[in-house]
């Protein structure tokens, strides 16, 4: 509610820009919702997360920065859960006559040719160029000299070019110019997560401000169905169908977020997700740092969540 206790109007900033909310359908993907706006780069493919042809970036609390800029499966993903969310599509990198850096080094190296999977590679690629900690290294089979790490990548599958113009392109890349807007707000906060309650057609997606009020209402209808990264709930949705009468998503709730760690326990949160341990944790826990990079791929790993993993939320 604003101030003046008028209703907040509910709205994604896709590539800038507010996008409303009103009357979209609560089981509505965050790729559905852009390209029913023109934004037609992302394509549904496979439909459940295994080829990235879908892949969008948003803006999530960061590790080396207040923000960075993370890759997602958007096929995947409600748009409902995105409420005063960024989110940038591949079209919000680039335009015809001025191409982004990802976008010119897939050019160069003939990364592309039907081009059904490229602006799920760019949004990828893209996600990897502005991590902040990425810098210039000794090269490896999976890192480039860039720092470019090739597992950004595993997410996507090409049918066309083979992998190494691809490769070639993501380890042409040189740094950010300084005065790249996505640069410029990796420094400040991202948009913190807000209470939402949207209803259409009798269906209601719901995000509570806590733990306790989300008990609440899995209490009051025990017939919710609880999200915590999507990628088994999304799988429902696209693939059979499935439209659940209330949804309640629990992947932000800072009761179930962060890391603990002391000299002999480490306590993590079930809505953290796989990424955000594994760069938290940083090779801590060496045998877990070795698994993680195998552990699904790195568009999964920034959505799925631990609990959703053991058994808490909907989540694969």
């Amino acid at each position: 509610m604003t101030a003046a206790g008028r209703p907040v109007p509910r709205a994604v900033i896709v590539n800038g820009h507010p996008e409303s909310l009103a009357s979209v359908a609560t089981h509505t993907t965050a790729l559905e919702f852009p390209r029913g706006r023109g934004l037609t780069g992302g394509k549904e493919v496979c439909a459940e997360g295994e080829c990235g042809a879908c892949a969008i970036l948003v803006a999530r609390p960061g590790v080396a920065t207040p923000t960075e800029w993370v890759a997602v499966n958007a096929c995947l993903v409600p748009v409902a859960g995105l409420d005063r969310q960024e989110v940038v599509t591949a079209e919000g990198l680039g335009t015809p006559a001025a191409l982004h850096p990802v976008q010119v080094e897939m050019v160069e190296h003939g990364g592309s040719q039907c081009g059904y999977c490229t602006p799920g590679f760019v949004c990828s690629m893209a996600a990897e160029y502005y991590r902040p900690d990425r810098a210039d290294g000794q090269p490896g089979p999976e890192r480039g000299a860039n720092g470019f790490d090739l597992h950004a990548l595993s997410g996507n599958l090409c049918r066309c070019t083979g992998y190494r113009s691809i490769r070639d392109a993501a380890f042409a890349l040189g740094a950010p110019a300084p005065d790249d807007s996505l640069v410029a707000r990796l420094a400040s906060p991202a948009p913190a997560p807000v209470v939402s309650a949207l209803e259409h057609e009798g269906r209601a997606f719901v995000r509570p401000a806590t733990l306790t009020d989300a008990v609440r209402l899995l209490h009051d209808d025990r017939d919710t169905v609880v999200v915590a990264g999507g990628t088994d709930w999304g799988v429902d949705v696209n693939l059979r169908g499935r439209r659940a009468e209330r949804v309640m998503a629990i992947d932000r709730l800072p009761e179930l977020r962060g890391i603990t760690a002391t000299a002999d326990r480490i306590e993590i949160g079930a809505a953290t997700t796989f990424t955000e341990i594994e760069r938290r944790l940083d090779g801590r826990v060496p045998l877990l740092a070795q698994m993680l990079p195998h552990f699904a791929s790195r568009l999964i790993r920034n959505t799925a969540t631990l609990g959703g993993n053991l058994g808490t939320g909907s989540s694969r």
